[in-house]
């Protein structure tokens, strides 16, 4: 089994039970050349898979869902498009220079392409979604596929690949590509045009909690806590055990930037108490704090129509009062989210207010949860406060 980048890995969903990826170089595959040769090459392209690989397949994924039309089509791209929503600019030219971007950067997207082009997919056990139906298959096959027009299938070089490029997607990446649980269809750009040497660390937490949100979407249930030395984990970051106020610094300042930026709504420590960073060895207390990141609205938005449904099981008689408690707590719910909204209050603060936590507040604004007589009571009382102040 050959490895692969953490980022192409994360695209797939949580569901998948066993998933091989493959690094299957394509000027191989219909050759005499012996095993050995091809696991060597394969080997030597999985070693070099960088963060470039990741931001020309999030860049092709974005780009195919903007153009195509349906999952067949062959879309026409410019090299220059993959160069530029990486938020690298062209060079200026003029007395006697030329202009646009250099040979170095259009090889190594090309280098990025030949590899995108080698990943192959097998899945042994995996849940698709079919009409909101969970269905048990096998998959197998490959990511994107270069094809002319005519449906010939050729390799990625200086000279096939001057100007334009013209691809597809396997009917397997298709079924979470596009679809009623595409999966990176709200990759955000952003990600692609982080710098990818100043700020690697946005660029990998960006992509990480997409994926996250994803696998946490049909439950809802974007508010579970992360554990730092997990996220640290999921950028390929470690702790530097010299200095480590210098990790926490760069941690806190990425996640400001993506809050900055848009990418998350807000993030803050879950029961964290400052006063332990002025003790030796707080370091490892850190590590093993929680944080809680709440996604955009867009993120909420778009998945919330592939929420799981709460099921209620009961004789007639129960099943109408967890009816009647069910649609009054829904009432509150959606009044506390209104003027949560109208107040631009953060699920945080308005937990911070009511003094519960910020899961259960968004639990009960989409009446995922009923309120205990005690927190209906904290939440009505609140919502007459801010009657008064707005009548006043």
């Amino acid at each position: 089994m050959m490895g692969i980048s953490l980022g192409l890995l994360h695209l797939f969903k949580k569901v998948i039970q066993k998933v091989l990826l493959q690094i299957i170089p394509i000027e191989y595959n219909h050759t005499s050349i012996i095993e050995h040769a091809i696991v060597k090459e394969a080997w030597n392209r999985v070693q070099l898979l960088s963060d470039v690989d990741v931001d020309v397949f999030d860049a092709l994924c974005s780009l195919f869902l903007s153009k195509a039309r349906h999952n067949e089509e062959i879309v026409e791209i410019y090299l220059n498009d993959l160069l530029s929503i990486r938020g690298l600019k062209p060079k200026l030219g003029g007395d006697g220079r030329r202009g646009g971007y250099e040979a170095r950067q259009r090889e190594q997207i090309l280098k990025s392409l030949t590899n995108i082009q080698s990943i192959w997919i097998n899945i042994n056990k995996a849940v698709i979604y079919e009409k909101g139906k969970p269905v048990q298959t096998t998959l197998q096959g490959r990511t994107f596929i270069f094809k002319d027009y005519t449906g010939e299938e050729y390799g990625i070089s200086e000279e096939t690949c001057r100007k334009k490029i013209t691809f597809t997607i396997d009917k397997v990446f298709a079924k979470y590509l596009n679809g009623s649980a595409r999966q990176v269809a709200l990759l955000s750009i952003k990600a692609l045009q982080y710098n990818p040497y100043r700020q690697i660390w946005e660029k990998r937490l960006t992509r990480y909690l997409s994926w996250r949100w994803r696998t946490q979407a049909r439950k809802g249930d974007f508010l579970q806590p992360n554990k730092t030395s997990t996220l640290l984990e999921s950028i390929g970051e470690k702790m530097n055990n010299r200095t480590p106020s210098r990790t926490r610094e760069r941690f806190e300042k990425a996640m400001d930037t993506l809050l900055e930026d848009g990418v998350i709504a807000s993030w803050h420590y879950e029961k964290w108490d400052e006063s332990i960073a002025d003790y030796k060895g707080w370091a490892s207390i850190w590590l093993n704090s929680m944080i809680l990141i709440e996604p955009p609205e867009i993120i909420k938005d778009q998945y919330r129509s592939i929420e799981k449904k709460q099921k209620v099981r009961s004789d007639i008689r129960q099943s109408q009062q967890d009816s009647n408690s069910q649609k009054r707590s829904e009432n509150i719910g959606e009044q506390i989210r209104i003027t949560r909204k109208i107040l631009n209050l953060s699920l945080y603060q308005l937990a911070e207010e009511l003094e519960i936590s910020a899961p259960y507040v968004s639990n009960i604004e989409r009446g995922i949860k009923r309120p205990s007589h005690k927190i209906r009571t904290k939440m009505i009382k609140w919502l007459e406060k801010q009657d008064h102040k707005n009548k006043s």
